[in-house]
């Protein structure tokens, strides 16, 4: 990675952060942690301070602020040919990091975890396991990689990601030092990819990659904005025509309604549905009823 990189070249007062203040005591010959669960949404921090913080653990000579990037591994890790790092990824339909990926299996041709950490680094200073969306851990692939956290080889050290803190579990959660990362601000991706338009700044919550795709069909999904601002507007246009159609038509069912004897409104269209001989009904009702009732006595 060139000298001027954001990794060589923290920003001012990298190390007065949370992540800043963990990344020089993580990378330390001494140190103590050995994993670490960085979370947040994608396109946020966490991915760059992933990057960080592998190539910081792979780094022949680190600085207090992070890796040299000028060393054999900081070299070969801005090449993307790191070959003390092994990253792991959700994979498959069902998007489970799978047992094979953790432990040897006779049917697959991965790289496994277990493997790749029985030897030493070859070399950099440590051999970095990188595991993205942790959270999607199948059952037996996270029994497996408990034991490995629990009890993990000499110069090994674990960079875990996820999007999604709660789904991660609580067994594997304890075994690292947890970093919460922010999204970016609007300012910040301004920086990076020019002025935002409302609906970018919206929708992109602050996230790189969110915004990164949203770009790559910038028309459909400005179309589709400019419809969603406008749906209040169609909405209650058609709320207002729909009520004075009911109007309309409650007015025109009570011009119908014709009054009977009793009191009542009953039939639409001016009694033509009861007749005269419903109207001579209803209005003898009161005379059977006496008549009934003297019977009675």
């Amino acid at each position: 990675m060139s000298k001027d990189s954001s990794v060589s070249e923290p920003p001012a007062g990298r190390n007065r952060t949370p992540f800043g203040r963990l990344l020089e005591r993580a990378i330390g010959d001494d140190s103590s942690i050995h994993a670490v669960l960085l979370y947040g949404e994608e396109g946020g921090q966490r991915d760059s301070f992933a990057a960080e913080l592998a190539q910081g653990w792979l780094c022949a000579q680190p600085r207090e602020d992070g890796a040299c990037g000028e060393c054999k591994p900081c070299m070969q890790f801005s090449r993307d040919a790191a070959v003390d790092l092994l990253r792991i990824a959700p994979s498959g339909k069902s998007r489970l990091i799978r047992k094979q990926s953790i432990r040897p299996a006779k049917e697959s041709d991965e790289y496994p975890v277990s493997e790749f950490l029985r030897t030493p680094p070859l070399s950099a200073r440590n051999k970095v396991i990188w595991m993205a969306d942790v959270d999607r851990l199948g059952l037996d692939a996270a029994n497996s990689f408990l034991k490995i956290l629990e009890e993990p080889p000499e110069r090994s050290r674990f960079v875990l990601t996820t999007q999604h803190y709660s789904a991660v579990l609580p067994t594997i959660a304890s075994r690292a030092i947890g970093v919460p990362c922010e999204v970016g601000t609007p300012q910040e991706l301004a920086q990076d990819f020019g002025v935002l338009e409302n609906w970018e700044e919206l929708w992109a919550l602050g996230s790189r990659t969110r915004l990164e795709r949203l770009r790559s069909r910038k028309e459909s999904w400005r179309s589709l904005a400019e419809s969603l601002e406008s749906l209040p507007q169609r909405l209650g246009r058609r709320r207002s025509a729909f009520g004075e159609l009911a109007g309309d038509r409650q007015a025109a069912c009570r011009r119908r309604l014709r009054p009977f004897p009793n009191g009542s409104l009953l039939g639409f269209g001016g009694g033509r549905s009861v007749g005269r001989r419903g109207r001579l009904a209803l209005a003898s009702r009161p005379a059977r009823a006496g008549i009934a009732s003297q019977g009675r006595r």
